[in-house]
């Protein structure tokens, strides 16, 4: 009983600083952000923004910098992310010094809700329900992956960590999903992410459940 007690409270090394690392990434960029005059912000957001344009010029680059800067208040995001990528590493890799399948997680839901986002504005571009002006909207912030790891958590996670990003994705959701019946960008991201990481957690859950009841025993 002790020794499990110890598994569950003792967290992999991996899990805190992977966690750490983006947290403090997060914020140490939108301090960067906030010391630079206007016009240079106008000019990182161009460059980072995952909008039709950026994604046509350097889709790399943007794809890589756009979940590491934020216009708004980075503090509710920096508090979800330490809970969320905490929870995540623990529910998906375990005792692994290298959380590859949260990493693979965060990193292919945010690419591939990005993707189906700024396709669906490019589709309605192309239909004329968007003006050609549209390419060039903002899209940055690290809502896709915070909430990937969130709905990963609640999904296949154990009870304390599923309690906890249920109530951060309680804070968080209506705003996720705001405009989505004028098939915003963000919010059509939003809702991929959701789609795609239950779709993971629930694929994860029976190796996870076999996994925690070897541990148990």
């Amino acid at each position: 009983m002790l020794s499990r007690a110890v598994r569950y409270v003792v967290v992999p090394v991996a899990a805190p600083i992977f966690a750490l690392i983006y947290a403090l990434a997060l914020a140490g960029t939108h301090l960067l952000f906030q010391a630079q005059p206007q016009a240079t912000q106008n000019a990182w957001l161009a460059w980072t923004s995952t909008s039709l344009d950026s994604l046509s010029a350097h889709p790399t680059g943007s794809l890589l910098t756009s979940a590491f800067v934020t216009e708004d208040d980075p503090l509710p995001w920096v508090a979800l992310a330490l809970v969320a990528l905490w929870s995540a590493v623990r529910v998906l890799d375990g005792g692994r010094r290298v959380p590859w399948r949260a990493l693979a997680l965060v990193i292919g839901v945010h690419v591939l809700a990005t993707l189906a986002s700024e396709g669906m504005l490019a589709r309605r571009i192309a239909l004329g329900d968007e003006p050609v002006s549209a390419r060039q909207v903002i899209d940055v912030g690290p809502s896709y992956l915070v909430v990937s790891a969130l709905v990963v958590v609640i999904v296949a996670g154990r009870r304390l960590e599923r309690i906890l990003c249920a109530a951060g994705f309680v804070v968080v959701a209506p705003s996720l999903f705001d405009g989505l019946d004028r098939w915003d960008v963000t919010a059509v991201g939003h809702a991929t992410t959701v789609v795609l990481a239950a779709a993971v957690g629930l694929s994860c859950r029976p190796g996870l459940r076999r996994r925690d009841a070897a541990h148990s025993s």
